[in-house]
């Protein structure tokens, strides 16, 4: 027993060590395929849908990733007047890191129901999780038991009503700038104990977060909650190329890129989904270290402390790994990087959110060097590859390996 509980505990430090540093072989290409499903309980409701899923190749129809890796589901609601196809940037990614990912298309136009909604997202979940069972689908053996609800505006408020209304089925709850809805989202909110990630925009004058993600949040009576507000997003860059929500946004327009106010969602969304869905280990820390960056964004939350390896009491959680001080971040066009006294040479790395390696310098041992003082350095990092091309607005990991440590941090370029 002593022997498995240390292999797991070094296993378990060297994935918390690189944790900030998704694994470019276990990422997947995005699939893609429209699915419909018949609701009995409901007068043979049409529930259609565009589901997202983890391929070996990119593309509409291809087949689903080889191999025998079990992917949870994620039953995403639009928006108001939204079109599915402003949220390929969710499925796309979260496809990508073994999610699948179903967008129902109901509930469109002009007055939607929005209990419907809500039995549509709970529905369509249970539905693609019996997909497992099921010989005749290509997903046969292939769906993990483990469902969310998410969603955006309109969607987001839905998914308390889907959550809800699903008997204890759904196993968290995320969601982008989620507004009231009819019946009340936050009185559903009020039952619900699951975990649960909120996004806010700040500059959302369409669902200002004091009128609704605030009043869900507070409503919600999950063990383990967080609210993050993004400075400068706005609450129709949640979705992409959506005219009825930018005409309706009005005077409140964002301070922050599109792009950038998506990688701040997929930088804690990832790891998060990761963490409460697939229970990987290391995701825990990456969502704790993201968190604790707050680069660009706020933090509220309410959740108990971690005091043990899961599944191993008698195991004490390893300090995290040492975070590296980034100046200014998120920024553009350049930053500067604090580099802690190395008594060897070491190795400072960029990475992008798929885990690609795109730059490295090499850095001199500098730690008692005379004149030196404490040995601290810093390094200037002008945004671009290892060829000298400017990388495009996104979430980029880095990664200092020296001295037997690990020291790390999360910085946003912003063009």
């Amino acid at each position: 027993m002593r022997k498995r509980t240390s292999a797991f505990t070094i296993g378990f430090l060297v994935l918390l060590a690189l944790a900030l540093v998704p694994i470019e072989g276990e990422a997947y290409e995005p699939g893609r395929t429209d699915v419909s499903f018949t609701d009995s309980a409901r007068g043979n409701r049409n529930v259609a849908a565009t589901l997202y899923y983890p391929a070996d190749t990119p593309g509409v129809d291809v087949p689903v990733a080889s191999g025998t890796d079990r992917f949870p589901v994620i039953a995403f609601g639009h928006g108001y007047l939204t079109a599915t196809g402003g949220y390929d940037w969710i499925g796309d990614s979260l496809a990508a890191y073994g999610f699948l990912v179903a967008f129902p298309s109901t509930e469109g136009d002009l007055f939607p129901d929005h209990e419907a909604f809500g039995l549509d997202l709970a529905f369509l979940a249970a539905e693609l999780a019996l997909l497992d069972t099921d010989s005749s689908f290509a997903f046969f053996g292939r769906v993990e038991d483990r469902t969310a609800v998410a969603g955006h505006s309109m969607g987001g408020g839905a998914s308390y009503l889907a959550a809800a209304s699903s008997g204890g089925a759904i196993d968290a709850i995320w969601n982008l700038a989620a507004a009231e809805t009819s019946p009340s989202a936050i009185d559903a909110a009020s039952g619900l104990t699951i975990p649960a990630l909120l996004f806010a925009g700040g500059n959302d004058c369409v669902t200002p977060p004091s009128q609704h993600q605030i009043p869900l949040y507070e409503a919600l009576l999950s063990t383990c909650k967080t609210l993050v507000t993004i400075a400068g997003a706005s609450h129709c860059q949640f979705a992409s190329s959506s005219f009825p929500c930018t005409f309706g946004e009005g005077g409140c327009p964002p301070s922050i890129s599109e792009s950038a106010q998506e990688a701040h969602v997929l930088a804690l969304a990832v790891p998060w989904l990761r963490d409460v869905l697939r229970d990987e280990p290391g995701a825990r820390a990456d969502f704790e270290l993201a968190l604790a960056d707050s680069a660009g964004f706020s933090v509220v939350r309410a959740c108990p402390l971690v005091t043990s390896v899961a599944g191993h009491a008698d195991d004490a959680v390893p300090a995290l790994p040492h975070v590296l001080r980034v100046a200014p971040n998120p920024f553009n066009p350049s930053t500067t990087i604090t580099l802690p006294a190395l008594s060897t040479a070491g190795v400072l790395r960029v990475f992008d959110v798929r885990g690609r390696a795109l730059r490295a310098w090499n850095i001199e041992g500098n730690r008692g060097q005379a004149g030196g003082g404490p040995g601290r350095s810093s390094l200037a990092w002008d945004g671009t590859d290892g060829a000298g091309r400017a990388l495009p607005s996104g979430t980029y990991f880095l990664v200092l390996q020296g001295d037997g440590a690990t020291r790390t941090a999360r910085t946003v370029i912003l063009r």
